[in-house]
């Protein structure tokens, strides 16, 4: 997938969670959006979590692959 492509999801991906977000602000009391966000909030810095963990995982993965084609040759 090329930067232009992965900028264009991110992008799309991006306005859509804004929208949400921000009609959930709107369209709510001020105590319930306030507790709506903060549980969005959460629900990220947990998926950042779990996106990071993954990237370990594959660079972990890569560098075995690397490791036993250095083996192989």
């Amino acid at each position: 997938m090329t930067q232009t492509n992965t900028n264009a999801i991110i992008k799309a991906r991006f306005k859509t969670f804004k929208q949400m977000v921000d009609s959930t602000g709107y369209n709510a009391n001020r105590e319930d959006a306030k507790e709506t966000l903060i549980s969005i909030m959460n629900d990220c810095e947990i998926e950042l979590s779990l996106a990071e963990a993954k990237k370990q995982l594959l660079l972990k993965q890569l560098n075995y692959i690397k490791h036993l084609l250095t083996k192989i040759e």
